[in-house]
C-alpha cells in the first residue's frame, strides 16, 4: 500500500511534474492499493480555495480523492503523532504538525510515504519513504521594457533542492500564486525587466553623457526610441 503525500497529490493534480506522472503509473502498474491521509485532503482542499486563479480547482480535489481509500487520523495515529513529536523536539527536528499526521497515519497502517519531499519526511524514524525527481516544464515568453518581441515560446526544464523548493512555496502561499510556472515565470519577467532598465539608463549616460545638465522627458523618450529600435533591428 502507498500513501500520496500532499506535495505528489499537487504534483499530480497541476501535471506539471512528468516524474510524479511516472511514479503514478509505476504504482498502477505493481497494483499497489493507493490511500490518502486526512490531513493532506484537509491541505489539498484548503489549497484550492485559495487558487481562485485556476478554475474549478475544488472539485478536481475531491474527484482526485475519491477513487482513494482515505485513512483518518483515528486514536493510535494520534498517539504515534505525538509520540514523533516529542521525539523530532528531542533531536531538534521538530517539523510541521501536518506532516508528523501525514507520516504517522502512513507509519501506523505500514504504508510507505509517496513524497517529492522525501528528505523532510525522513526525519521520521521507522518511517518509509519513497521520492522522486522534481522538474519544472515552464514555457517562457519574454517581454521587454516597454516593448513586446515576437519570440517562440519553447519549453524549459528548470531542476531544484528540495529547501528551495519549500521557499518557493511559502513564497507562493503568502502571495497566492496557483503554480510554480506561473511564479516562476513572473520572476524571469521581472528579472528581464529590471536588466533592461539598467541597460537603458547605461545607455542614456552614454548618449547624454555624465554631465550636471538635467535630462527632459523628451530627450529620455528619444534614447527609448533608439534603443529599442536598435533591439528590433538585432532580434528580427
Amino acid at each position: 500500500m502507498a500513501c500520496l503525500e500532499t506535495t505528489f497529490a499537487i504534483d499530480l493534480l497541476r501535471g506539471i511534474n512528468n516524474e510524479a506522472k511516472e511514479k503514478l503509473t509505476l504504482l498502477e502498474k505493481n497494483r499497489e492499493v493507493l490511500t490518502i491521509s486526512a490531513p493532506t485532503i484537509i491541505e489539498l482542499i484548503s489549497g484550492s480555495i485559495l487558487t481562485p486563479r485556476i478554475e474549478n480547482e475544488k472539485e478536481k480535489v475531491i474527484e482526485f480523492i475519491s477513487s482513494l481509500v482515505i485513512l483518518g487520523l483515528d486514536k493510535d495515529s494520534a498517539i504515534k503523532s505525538g509520540e514523533i513529536e516529542a521525539e523530532l523536539i528531542k533531536k531538534g527536528e521538530k517539523i510541521q504538525i501536518e506532516d508528523i499526521m501525514i507520516g504517522a497515519i502512513a507509519k501506523q497502517n505500514g504504508e510507505k510515504l509517496i513524497t517529492r519531499n522525501k528528505k523532510h519526511f525522513s526525519k521520521i524514524a521507522g518511517l518509509e519513504v519513497e521520492g522522486y525527481w522534481f522538474f519544472i516544464t515552464i514555457l517562457v515568453s519574454f517581454k521587454y521594457y516597454l516593448v513586446l518581441l515576437n519570440i517562440t515560446m519553447e519549453p524549459i526544464t528548470v531542476k531544484f533542492e528540495n529547501e528551495f523548493i519549500q521557499y518557493i512555496e511559502k513564497i507562493m502561499k503568502k502571495h497566492r500564486y496557483a503554480t510554480k510556472a506561473e511564479f516562476i515565470r513572473e520572476a524571469i519577467r521581472d528579472k528581464i525587466k529590471y536588466l533592461e532598465r539598467q541597460n537603458l539608463l547605461e545607455r542614456a549616460k552614454s548618449l547624454y553623457g555624465s554631465s550636471r545638465r538635467k535630462t527632459t522627458d523628451e530627450q529620455l523618450h528619444k534614447v527609448r526610441e533608439e534603443i529599442f529600435e536598435e533591439l528590433e533591428k538585432e532580434l528580427s
